[in-house]
């Protein structure tokens, strides 16, 4: 399954639209979902879901449709290239390949976007920054859903889905992959989540 997570941003910024085209280019056979925080965009081809609504959540928190997504590719049992709006594939290949790419046996998932806060290799789980592009395999999702419900308290303080998916991933003693090549960049300049930031240069 590949996903793209995106959500209304301020001012009518929109990254969507040149990602949708891309993935509908090259991978046109691909199960895809577009997951929709707030307003619904729909998109030919694509499966789009409603996120939420989520009660228990109290400020803008992409972590909660991000679980929202990982219990839809746990119930479909397949591997998951995990999106958020604002990646950009760095060629058409790049796409090709995080979408055939096999997560390593010895690690929990794979980031696929370089950052000046990330390094190649292989870390504790507890390192990961970024979730702009991140191949998670079907063994993986059972224990990230289940530690919502299990640490409750930790699950409640994080706010992201990158630290939310560390987080798990440090409680189960995780090692995840971080690529040498960056297959997709950060496009995102506006940010629903830290507004603050949004003048900010991208990493």
């Amino acid at each position: 399954m590949l996903s793209v997570l995106t959500c209304v941003r301020p001012n009518g910024v929109s990254y969507l639209e040149p990602l949708v085209d891309t993935i509908n280019k090259v991978c046109p056979i691909v199960h895809k979902v577009l997951a929709c925080d707030g307003e619904v965009v729909e998109a030919l081809g694509w499966n789009t879901i409603q996120c939420g609504p989520f009660p228990d959540r109290h400020r803008i928190d992409n972590k909660f449709p991000g679980w929202q997504i990982f219990e839809l590719a746990a119930k479909e049992n397949c591997d998951l290239l995990f999106l958020e709006d604002d990646a950009r594939p760095v060629d058409e290949n790049s796409l090709v390949d995080a979408v055939n790419y096999i997560v390593p046996e010895d690690v929990a998932f794979t980031s696929f976007h370089r950052s000046s806060y990330t390094t190649p290799g292989i870390h504790p789980a507890r390192m990961f920054v970024m979730s702009q592009a991140i191949k998670i395999p079907a063994r993986s999702l059972p224990w990230l859903l289940k530690w919502r419900k299990v640490c409750w308290g930790d699950w409640n303080v994080l706010v992201g889905v990158d630290l939310a998916i560390a987080e798990a991933g440090h409680n189960n003693s995780w090692l995840y992959e971080q690529t040498e090549r960056n297959y997709f960049d950060h496009v995102g300049l506006v940010s629903a989540a830290r507004p603050s930031q949004n003048s900010v240069s991208l990493i």
